[in-house]
């Protein structure tokens, strides 16, 4: 009898294990035909090492480690599980023992979830979300959760124009969600048939023509799942969902190699910008997408060297000088990366692509990340950027470019001045008031030009910064509605001339002599000195009596 319970009670725990080991095996199978999760190796990894692990992966890989990461919660969660069950049915003197194992159990489950969690913020920052992990997470944590299936995988083998049908009612997110079923029996199958190719590698001879006969069969079942999922990416792009990453996938299954994806050299990114724009001009968007995805697989691996190297600097003290020097110059490099892979992208762009998935990349892995608390590696990181061509010096040169272009525009500016000048002069009905206008104004417009000049000398874009300025102005001007009468009313003066520089007159009830006229206000200087400010739409919607003329 007491052999009966004993058994009864390990039932469960033996079905776990035997499902654990099933998913463990799963995965393994998986891992063939999907990214290489890297950081689920050590699950007790430093937050901040794994920030940096994540670093340089794209958002499709860090899905792969979303996905890592949810497998062992998932197989803590049911550990925790199986402890609080026998937490339940332990003896009084057992119980001690049983709760230690599932604090332990509990602590681990929170580790992981801030793991987890960190792995969801590196997946937010490349564009990517994760709605169903964060639920779980949620729910782990005792808030309530909905299981989402995908409803039309049941039959594998379902008609082509029947799973038309059951597509067509569903909305995107629904079809998203039939999208990963069936991608997930692809997989299957291509795990089985891989297995199967394997078996074929090791089998003797007289087990080939079997074993043949079956990887055959399973080529078959995979296609036509391959087909069914074809027809639900079809359905998911008519509905304004995305579908490059899973024909990607589909492509690379297939045995498709994109012939203008070739690395064709590993320094071809040296390349000078003009070089690159030569090449990148005759392709086609969908050329364009591969080149784009191939830039940016480079991009990629040079990150993934620079956080290798600074992770290194951290546990390898002796060589912590040596290896943040190393890291500079990688991080040089990556910088010659990131400004030609933004040449890429604004051809890519021109031909009608969508690069904000990709600029999202590069605003992620692009600065320097450094430990402020370590003097002397935060030393090393600074002293080598500033000798670094790519780093201290680039900015040198550019800022010493900026300062040299703003004292070219000053002189320009006082000789367009003096070029106004001499116009002005030539026309002798011109009023002082309209000629000191016309110098200023010729000078400021000069100045603001050489700004904007000087601005990209600093490689800012300035096509942004003109567009918020036009957007402000129009802000400005609407607010300003009554600043806007006073330029409409100096502008008036300056053309009508009532009045001249050094005039007496009387205006808006003020007596004096006009010292100063802007395009807002008239100054004036009254009989005891004093100065007297007065806005040009008073003077002009008033009376202006000038007692200097004739």
């Amino acid at each position: 009898m007491l052999s009966a319970v004993v058994l009864t009670r390990a039932i469960p725990t033996v079905m776990r294990a035997v499902a654990l080991l099933v998913a463990l095996l799963a995965t393994a199978a998986l891992c063939a035909d999907s990214p290489a999760v890297r950081t689920t190796n050590d699950p007790r990894i430093p937050l901040n090492e794994l920030e940096l692990r994540l670093r340089p992966l794209t958002k499709t890989q860090i899905i792969a480690e979303v996905d890592a990461w949810l497998a062992l919660l998932q197989a803590k969660v049911g550990d925790l599980s199986d402890a609080e069950v026998r937490l339940a049915r332990a003896e009084e003197q057992d119980k001690p023992r049983v709760g230690d194992d599932a604090k332990r159990l509990r602590d681990e489950r929170t580790m992981l979830i801030d793991r987890l969690s960190t792995v969801l913020a590196a997946l937010k920052v490349k564009g990517g979300a994760a709605p169903e992990v964060e639920t779980y997470i949620g729910a782990v944590q005792g808030a309530a959760a909905e299981k989402i299936a995908a409803k039309t995988i049941a039959d594998p083998a379902l008609a082509l124009a029947e799973l038309e049908m059951r597509l067509k009612p569903m909305t995107k997110a629904q079809i998203q969600v039939e999208v990963d079923g069936w991608l997930g029996l692809v997989v299957g199958r291509a795990s089985d048939q891989s297995e199967l190719e394997i078996a074929l590698l090791r089998a003797a001879e007289a087990e080939r023509a079997a074993l043949q006969a079956k990887i055959a069969a399973a080529r078959e079942q995979r296609q036509a799942v391959v087909e069914r999922l074809n027809v639900v990416l079809t359905a998911l792009k008519a509905k304004g969902g995305a579908a490059g990453d899973y024909e990607t996938y589909v492509n690379a299954l297939q045995g498709k190699v994109t012939a203008d994806a070739k690395d064709e050299s590993k320094e071809e990114w040296r390349m000078s910008a003009a070089d690159l724009e030569r090449r990148l001009k005759p392709l086609t968007r969908t050329q364009m997408q591969a080149e784009v995805d191939r830039w940016q697989a480079m991009l990629q691996a040079k990150v993934a060297d620079v956080s290798d190297l600074e992770i290194r600097a951290g546990r390898e003290p002796d060589k912590k000088t040596e290896l943040l020097e190393a890291a500079a110059k990688a991080r040089e490099d990556q910088t010659v990366l990131i400004d030609r892979m933004k040449n890429v992208l604004d051809a890519f762009k021109l031909k009608g692509g969508k690069p904000d998935d990709y600029l999202t990349y590069i605003d992620a892995v692009q600065g320097i990340t450094v430990e402020v608390t370590d003097a002397s590696g935060l030393w090393t990181t600074a002293t080598a950027w500033l000798k670094s061509s790519e780093g201290g010096i680039r900015y040198a040169k550019n800022i010493i470019l900026f300062v040299l272009t703003m004292v070219v525009f000053v002189v320009i500016s006082r000789l367009a001045g003096g070029v106004t000048r001499r116009a002005m002069g030539a026309f002798k009905g011109t009023s002082n008031l309209l000629r000191e206008f016309a110098i200023n104004t010729t000078r400021k417009l000069t100045m603001f030009v050489g700004f904007v000049v000087a601005l990209s000398m600093l490689e800012v874009n300035i096509g942004p910064f003109l567009a918020a300025m036009g957007a402000a102005g129009f802000i400005v001007g609407f607010a300003l509605q009554g600043t806007l009468s006073n330029f409409a009313a100096g502008v008036m003066i300056l053309l009508y001339r009532p009045y001249d520089l050094h005039d007496k007159v009387t205006v808006a009830g003020a007596t004096g002599e006009v010292v100063d006229m802007t395009l807002v206000s008239t100054v004036l200087k009254n009989a005891d000195g004093h100065t007297v400010v007065i806005p040009n739409s008073s003077i002009w919607g008033g009376t202006i009596s000038n007692l200097a003329a004739k």
